[in-house]
């Protein structure tokens, strides 16, 4: 009995020494990041996406706007089971490793690769702003697409999910849109000189109207530091009559979140770019500036539309159909990209494809053009306003 009693005592006496260490543990836990918590539960049983590489110099972690938006995403699709994370350490666990283009340094890559992951080419900026040289890369190091344009993988349309439009039941909303735009034209520029040279179809388009310009390249200023800030810049877009959504380069596909600014405060777009806008976005929405000859006739018919109410309205009659509510129309069948990746990665008998020629698919297949440009007897530039068509169509390319 003696024995039995000494040995209860020594037993009771290693708990409580193992209490501390078990608290210490606890604690830690408690601690450690949501993200991580959340990864770390869910490793066993659901396909892991490791986001490798910094998105834009910034660390991919919660606090960054895309990791946000990835796990909103991937918890909202019709197959929820994957889990995104930055943790580099989980590389072995992952079934697809994200590469955002811009932020790759060859000296940091993975030592391993397992044969049964996906490594995904992530890119939202046009080829004349991805300065990293893909060449360099080892044929086939990528098997998934991950970009805005329509021939990716996997299309990136985050935009279409955070400008979603407003949409009407009668007229009367009409009405009150009319009623608060009181100025004729807004642009927001931060980048001054692009490829598009966009900053010249502005400077003529000056001669003839008043166009106020935001950002960088602008007299005035509204930025959006904080919630309510922004709410208070979007708000200012809706008293305009026009917004002029010029994009930076003239790419295929490239459309960014200028035109569904507009649409999101029942503004009229005008639109400069190489996306097919037609194909994109609902009918007689935009004003696309390569339907007009020149400056001046683009800036009559934005001075007509202004005094003619019922002119302008017919701009808003896609708002009564219930079909564009997501926007672009061409997508509106497509899942959200996060939950394409997700339903990739859960096929195990899916074939992985190899993307042997990345650098022609994204550099050198005439994917994108530069508007031409006059020179002025006084030495002044103009940009031609000849109409020209899309980009041309991509050749049929085996990656």
């Amino acid at each position: 009995m003696g024995w039995l009693c000494r040995r209860a005592k020594r037993g009771l006496w290693r708990c409580i020494v193992a209490l501390p260490p078990l608290w210490i543990f606890l604690c830690a836990v408690h601690l450690l990041p949501d993200d991580l918590m959340f990864e770390s539960k869910s490793l066993p049983r659901q396909p892991l996406i490791l986001y490798w590489t910094k998105f834009y110099d910034n660390d991919f972690n919660r606090r960054q706007h895309l990791y946000q938006e990835a796990v909103r995403g991937l918890r909202n699709c019709p197959l929820n089971n994957c889990v995104i994370t930055g943790n580099r350490s989980l590389l072995n666990q992952s079934s697809a490793v994200i590469f955002h283009v811009r932020d790759m340094r060859w000296d940091i890559l993975p030592a391993y690769r397992d044969p049964q992951q996906y490594y995904v080419f992530h890119l939202l900026e046009s080829p004349p702003h991805t300065v990293t040289s893909l060449a360099s890369l080892a044929p086939g190091f990528f098997n998934l697409t991950f970009t805005y344009r329509l021939d990716s993988d996997i299309v990136a349309n985050s935009y279409f999910q955070h400008y979603k439009p407003p949409m009407w039941t009668d007229w009367s909303s009409f009405e009150e849109t009319w009623r608060v735009k009181t100025k004729l034209a807004v642009a927001f520029v931060s980048n001054c000189i692009t490829p598009s040279r966009r900053n010249l179809v502005l400077e003529e388009l000056r001669e003839y109207i008043a166009i106020d310009v935001y950002g960088k390249c602008g007299p005035l200023k509204c930025n959006p530091t904080s919630t309510k800030k922004k709410a208070a810049c979007n708000g200012l877009v809706s008293t305009y009559k026009f917004f002029l959504a010029f994009e930076n380069s003239v790419c295929r596909d490239y459309v960014t979140e200028k035109i569904h600014r507009a649409y999101a405060q029942n503004t009229v777009p005008v639109v400069l770019g190489g996306a097919n806008y037609t194909a994109l976005f609902p009918p007689n929405s935009f004003i696309n500036i390569r339907d007009f000859p020149s400056a001046k006739a683009l800036a009559e018919h934005l001075l007509f539309l202004s005094t003619n109410s019922a002119a302008y309205q017919t701009y808003f009659e896609w708002k009564l159909n219930p079909v564009y509510a997501t926007l672009p129309s061409a997508l509106h069948e497509r899942q959200i990209s996060w939950c394409k990746l997700c339903q990739i990665i859960n096929e195990p008998e899916r074939k992985r494809m190899i993307k042997w020629n990345l650098e022609e698919w994204w550099h050198t297949m005439g994917q994108c053009i530069q508007p031409l440009v006059s020179v002025l007897p006084e030495g002044k530039l103009r940009w031609v306003w000849l109409p020209q068509t899309s980009p041309p169509a991509p050749q049929v390319l085996h990656l």
